[in-house]
């Protein structure tokens, strides 16, 4: 082999690992959370600190842990409340014979209009038939 490719190649390699292990730069660098989990084993945060997967199991005894870190504004009772309670739903209409529930759109708006004009909630002119 030459001796430049040779050293061409060896330094490519080299470059190239040094930039695949490279941390990534403090700005792409992702935090989210917490959220909270109800599952079989108690209550479970979860969380994304600088790009690595956090999770962690709540208990009453290290709650003020994550509490402080994520500087929480509930209590441990109120998060397992929040998972456990479930509201009645209190809905009634009179005089009404029907009913569209439609949820965010993500922009489908086209797929929107088809929804609503198969239905029979809209016509072809979009103007609401109900």
């Amino acid at each position: 082999m030459d001796k430049r490719l040779f050293i061409y190649l060896s330094c490519s390699l080299f470059i190239s690992l040094r930039l695949l292990s490279a941390p990534p730069a403090a700005d792409s660098l992702i935090n989210e959370g917490p959220h909270f989990f109800l599952n079989d084993k108690g209550l479970k945060a979860v969380w994304i600190e600088k790009n690595v997967l956090r999770q962690k199991i709540v208990t009453p005894d290290n709650f003020n842990e994550i509490k402080s870190r994520f500087r929480l504004p509930v209590e441990y009772d109120d998060l397992i409340s929040a998972s456990t309670l479930r509201p009645v739903p209190r809905q009634y209409y009179t005089h009404v014979d029907s009913i569209a529930v439609i949820s965010d759109i993500h922009g489908g708006y086209n797929t929107y209009l088809n929804l609503l004009k198969a239905s029979g909630i809209i016509d072809e002119n979009l103007r609401w038939n109900f």
